[in-house]
C-alpha cells in the first residue's frame, strides 16, 4: 500500500474508512453506480463507490445473490478496462 510509504496513520485510517464504506454498502448496496463506460460489457454489472474521506480510491464490487461481493480498491487514476475486473468469486 502505497500510502503506507507516507504515513502509517494515514494507511490505518485508510484501512478504517475502506471498512467502513464495505459495511455501508453491506446495508444500502445501491448507493454505488454503474459505470459501463469504464468496463466492458461483461463487466457491466459492476458498481462503483469512493472510499468515504478518499475520494480518488474506489470499492468496485458486484452484487450477488448471496451478497456483496468486493472484486478491488483502486485508485480512480489506475485503467480500469485494462484491470482483471472480469474474475469471478
Amino acid at each position: 500500500m502505497f500510502l503506507a510509504l507516507d504515513s502509517h496513520a494515514i494507511a490505518g485510517r485508510f484501512l478504517e474508512c475502506v471498512d467502513a464504506t464495505i459495511e455501508l454498502l453491506r446495508a444500502r448496496p445501491e448507493l454505488g453506480h454503474r459505470r459501463r463506460d469504464l468496463f466492458p460489457a461483461e463487466a457491466a454489472d459492476l458498481r462503483l463507490l469512493a472510499v468515504d474521506g478518499f475520494p480518488k480510491h474506489f470499492v468496485v464490487y458486484r452484487l450477488r445473490e448471496t451478497g456483496l461481493y468486493v472484486v478491488r480498491v483502486m485508485h480512480g487514476s489506475r485503467d480500469m478496462p485494462a484491470m482483471d475486473v472480469l474474475a469471478e468469486e
